[in-house]
């Protein structure tokens, strides 16, 4: 005897022997189920709640052609870390490539996760088995948990035109963005950075700014925004901060532009902030005092005690009158006490010799030096800007200002 169609099937039946009255008739029914439970919503899972560590799993309920009451259908829940772990009702049921996360239940439409470890992802699924014990799989889901949220944020003007901002690495973290406005009505906007302390530039003096920190997972998922900090630049400095280049450059400094970003970029290597820019005479008709503004005392970056020297106590005195030459790298390294070349920096300060507007590197054009060496060896402030000329050929430093 077969069976070939699903449903509730009573087989009855009685027994015969020659001569002899039927036996009392006997009946066993039978649950005929041919096929799988059919997952709800075209298997499609959905996610909420997503935390750090927990997030809340849902779905459709599912319905069966003989479990014909839906409350009657049980659920498990299970994790993997790929997809490929969990994508079949096989793997499900024998938990072959996965972590069981809530085992056979009857009706249940969600599941709570918790646990997870902050910024990682994992991947979710959901079996649905009948009364026949037939079972089918939803399509499984990955979950991107979000890293924990920056804790203590702070900041800082580093100066006229640039803040720092800092804060207690996030758990789950690989990256953070900072999000910035002028004030607490905008839209903010935002910039990446790897990691803390991050700085935002090219602001204008005397400025406020509100920040918020946000951690990025690996996967992209986002934490939710830290307190919101507030921080100003200032008007004005109240110190300015003078070295002379480590590195050696000809005469082809890209202009005043150029120049200045080998000060930038000297700076920042040295883990000086600010704004920088190159103590330089580029055009004819213009003199560096109109390119650099001081507004405060000079200072050098001697590093050993008493610390750095003052070099001026304001601009007349850096143009005219210094207390002592800038001879410190802006990795605090001293120039040898050596009267040589190895102390000259390009200034342009006789404008017809600044190798075409420093952009030149030709033998035959000429710039325009000065020599960290002048004082206080007797040479006098205008030596530390106009000492002779060399060719453009020439390799020498630079000296660079905070603005």
């Amino acid at each position: 005897m077969s069976l070939a169609d699903e449903g509730v099937t009573t087989i009855k039946a009685r027994a015969w022997l020659p001569g002899l009255m039927p036996s009392v008739e006997s009946s066993r029914t039978f649950v005929v189920d041919l096929n799988n439970p059919v997952a709800g919503g075209g298997g499609t899972l959905s996610i909420g709640d997503v935390l750090s560590t927990s997030a809340t799993l849902s779905w459709t309920q599912a319905s069966d052609t003989v479990t014909t009451n839906p409350s009657l259908l049980s659920y498990r829940v299970v994790s993997g870390a790929a997809s490929t772990d969990i994508n079949s009702a096989e793997e499900i049921e024998a938990q072959s490539g996965g972590t069981l996360v809530a085992d056979w239940s009857q009706g249940i439409t969600s599941q709570g996760l918790s646990g997870a470890t902050p910024g990682s992802s994992r991947w979710f699924a959901v079996g649905v088995r009948d009364e026949a014990g037939r079972v089918s799989a939803y399509t499984p889901r990955k979950i991107d948990f979000p890293p924990n949220v920056p804790a203590l944020p702070q900041g800082e003007a580093l100066s006229k035109y640039a803040i720092q901002v800092s804060f207690t690495p996030a758990t789950g973290a690989q990256s953070y963005s900072i999000l910035h406005r002028e004030n607490q009505i905008d839209a903010p906007q935002s910039f990446s950075c790897a990691a803390s302390p991050c700085v935002l530039s090219g602001l204008s003096a005397g400025s406020t700014r509100f920040f918020r920190v946000v951690a990025v997972s690996a996967a992209g998922a986002q934490s939710a925004p830290s307190a919101e900090i507030q921080v100003s630049t200032p008007a004005a400095l109240t110190r300015h901060t003078v070295f002379v280049t480590s590195t050696l450059h000809n005469g082809n400094l890209g202009g005043a532009a150029g120049a200045d970003a080998i000060c930038q970029t000297r700076a920042e290597a040295a883990g000086l902030a600010g704004l920088w820019k190159a103590v330089l005479n580029v055009a004819s008709g213009q003199s560096t005092a109109e390119r650099i503004v001081i507004e405060a005392p000079l200072y050098d970056t001697k590093p050993d005690a008493p610390g750095p020297q003052l070099i001026a106590a304001n601009a007349n005195d850096f143009w005219t009158a210094m207390s002592v030459a800038p001879r410190y790298t802006e990795l605090g390294v001293h120039l040898p006490d050596v009267d040589d070349e190895n102390h000259n920096m390009w200034t342009g300060r006789a404008t017809s010799d600044n190798c075409l507007g420093f952009t030149s590197e030709s033998g035959g054009d000429s710039g325009e030096v000065g020599s960290s060496h002048a004082l206080p060896n007797g040479w006098g402030t205008e030596s530390v800007f106009r000492c002779g000329t060399e060719a453009c050929n020439t390799a020498r430093r630079l000296m660079c200002i905070d603005q």
